[in-house]
């Protein structure tokens, strides 16, 4: 689906609206300092690249490898704090537990 574009949301570069509007709420609330983010089934990350550019830490984690290794490259590329993962539900997250 990503290399045919058949799923909108498997191109798309812009986040999703319900995480603009999570940032845009957060930004209202008297603690609202930025540490860690976790974006699964991330795609091609455009959600864990928007999360990183209003300042979090974002481990990505997505099925398929080729885009783990496409978000590692831009992450890379953009100097943005994400981490890249390609796994399946079922196995061991690389997320310490309660360390979001």
């Amino acid at each position: 689906e990503y290399k045919r574009q058949g799923i909108p949301s498997s191109f798309r570069k812009d986040p999703t609206n319900v995480v603009v509007e999570f940032i845009s709420w957060l930004e209202t609330q008297p603690s609202n300092k930025r540490q860690k983010a976790a974006d699964l089934g991330c795609g091609l990350g455009r959600n864990s690249f928007y999360l990183a550019s209003r300042g979090f830490s974002v481990i990505a984690i997505d099925l398929l490898q080729d885009n783990a290794d496409a978000i590692k490259s831009e992450a890379e590329r953009t100097k943005l704090p994400i981490t890249a993962f390609a796994q399946d539900v079922s196995s061991k997250w690389p997320i310490i537990p309660n360390s979001l």
